[in-house]
C-alpha cells in the first residue's frame, strides 16, 4: 500500500503519480523472483531507488507486507501512517505502528527536484 500526499498538489505534482510509481516498482522487483517475502525492507528501498531515478516528483507513504506460507511467519515494512492490522477471531492481536514527525505529519518517502539534484551528486 502506497498513500500518495495530497500536499504535494501545491507544488504541481500528482500524489498518484510518486505512490504509483513505488508500488509497480515493488511489484516489477518482486516479479524478478530476486526477492523473497521475508524482504519488504529490502524490496521497498530498491523499489523507491528507481522511483528517484525516474525523477518521480512527490511523496507518499508505505506498506508492504509478506507472508511466508510454510512458516506462517509475517514480515512488514511500514513508513508514516499507511499500516496493518492482525486480527483472529474478531480481536485485534497486532497493530502496526505509526511514524509521525514533527507532531502529526506522518514520515514519508520522497523525491522532490531539490533533492533528486543531491542524489545525483552522491549526496
Amino acid at each position: 500500500i502506497a498513500d500518495g500526499a495530497g500536499g504535494n498538489k501545491m507544488y504541481g505534482f500528482n500524489p498518484k503519480l510518486f505512490s504509483n510509481s513505488l508500488m509497480k516498482n515493488c511489484s516489477s522487483l518482486f516479479n524478478t523472483g530476486n526477492y523473497s517475502v521475508q524482504e519488504p525492507k529490502k524490496l521497498l528501498c530498491n523499489a523507491f531507488d528507481y522511483v528517484q531515478d525516474e525523477n518521480c516528483y512527490g511523496s507518499s507513504t508505505a506498506c508492504l507486507v509478506g507472508v511466508d506460507c510454510s512458516t506462517a511467519r509475517l514480515y512488514s515494512v511500514n513508513i508514516g501512517d499507511s499500516g496493518y492490522v492482525i486480527l483472529r477471531n474478531g480481536k485485534v492481536l497486532y497493530r502496526s505502528r505509526s511514524q509521525k514527525m514533527n507532531g502529526d505529519c506522518p514520515r514519508q518517502l520522497d523525491v522532490y527536484p531539490w533533492t533528486a539534484a543531491l542524489k545525483q551528486q552522491g549526496l
